[in-house]
């Protein structure tokens, strides 16, 4: 074969694998639905678990202030038929408020809202953290390989009267999309973008829980809850 044969032959090979990444990466996003998809469908739901669903993957949605008032609503109902709400969650997870005075506190130390991010992902994650880090458990990946997965989480008690409820969900939120993001890598060696719909179908379905929320109003804490070991 001939030196100019052989060139052309690699800029063709080149070029067709450059579309096949570029046509997959597509392909992924394309299954993605919009937010405004996924309101269509859960606007009509009656389980809380649906709304925070919704208002994790789309923090910043112009549904969320109706999607936040419909979660607390079916949440508050749904505890006062099945069981009273968890006042501490031990080493699992960390807690922040958001108070009527909208002093934001974790742990009674008040905390910037640009930390949360930061502070969720490496708790949940097992990097640095001054927090008793997490349990963790043993999942099968959709490669069939034994991964580890954080019981790590949020409960985010917030008065509904405060100006940053929503950037502080935003935030929360971002630690949980950082995860993700960590998960993907470790367990595939991917970006969370290039997974295949099985095995992002995986990761959202083990990361939707890992935010519970609380109304300030209607959830008080007992006075030394912070006590309980």
């Amino acid at each position: 074969m001939k030196r100019m044969d052989i060139s052309s032959l690699l800029e063709k090979l080149i070029t067709t694998l450059f579309l096949l990444v570029f046509f997959t990466s597509c392909n992924n996003s394309k299954d993605l639905p919009s937010a405004e998809d996924t309101w269509k469908e859960v606007q009509f739901s009656t389980d809380h678990n649906d709304y925070i669903k919704y208002i994790i993957e789309n923090p910043e949605s112009v549904y969320f202030d109706t999607a936040i008032s419909s979660y607390f609503f079916y949440q508050q109902r749904f505890v006062e038929t099945n069981y009273p709400p968890a006042f501490d969650c031990f080493s699992n997870c960390i807690r922040i408020t958001l108070d009527p005075n909208c002093n934001l506190l974790l742990d009674g130390d008040k905390l910037e809202i640009e930390a949360i991010s930061d502070i969720g992902f490496e708790f949940i994650a097992h990097r640095i953290s001054k927090h008793e880090q997490p349990d963790e458990k043993w999942v099968i990946s959709r490669s069939s390989e034994k991964r580890r997965f954080s019981k790590g989480s949020f409960i985010l008690t917030l008065s509904s009267n405060c100006q940053d409820l929503q950037t502080v969900i935003v935030q929360a939120s971002n630690s949980i999309v950082r995860y993700k993001h960590y998960l993907a890598n470790e367990w595939y060696g991917k970006e969370y973008s290039l997974l295949d719909t099985s095995s992002r179908y995986q990761i959202d379905s083990l990361t939707q829980g890992k935010i519970r929320l609380e109304d300030y109003e209607t959830v008080q804490p007992p006075a030394n809850w912070n006590q309980v070991k």
